[in-house]
């Protein structure tokens, strides 16, 4: 009942709120004959056209915080590549290791046994290598 009650007084108010603010709002769109359905029925009962112009920001000061705001997220969002492989690099250092291991273990395994000690010792000598 309370959600028909509602249905029904926003029915009645559409018309008056389209009349009053009549000069602050664009035209409707006109659309070619063949546009989807989808496309010329975007509005809900009440119009797009002035859902936005009713939930505009009050002041400018306020679409101003809007806007930094959102600048603020997406600088923290956008990093260039240099930093994010340079926050990648431990987690990539700690992969190469334990792929470095499992080759070696595997290896190990399949020709002479299980020898870990082997396998780090190898893995430290390559590191060295490659830091050179």
């Amino acid at each position: 009942m309370q959600a028909w009650l509602a249905c029904h007084e926003i029915e009645q108010s559409v018309p008056k709120l389209l009349e009053k603010y009549k000069d602050q709002l664009p035209p409707p769109l006109k659309f070619k004959e063949g546009t989807p359905d989808w496309i010329t029925q975007a509005d809900d009962i009440v119009p797009i056209r002035l859902k936005a112009l009713l939930t505009s920001p009050e002041s400018i000061e306020e679409e101003q915080r809007i806007t930094d705001l959102v600048r603020r997220e997406v600088e923290k969002l956008d990093r260039d590549d240099g930093e994010a492989l340079e926050a990648a690099l431990p987690d990539l250092r700690a992969v190469r290791h334990l792929m470095f291991i499992k080759s070696t273990l595997t290896s190990e395994q399949s020709y002479q046994g299980t020898n870990i000690e082997a396998a780090k010792e190898r893995h430290n000598q390559g590191d060295e290598i490659v830091s050179d």
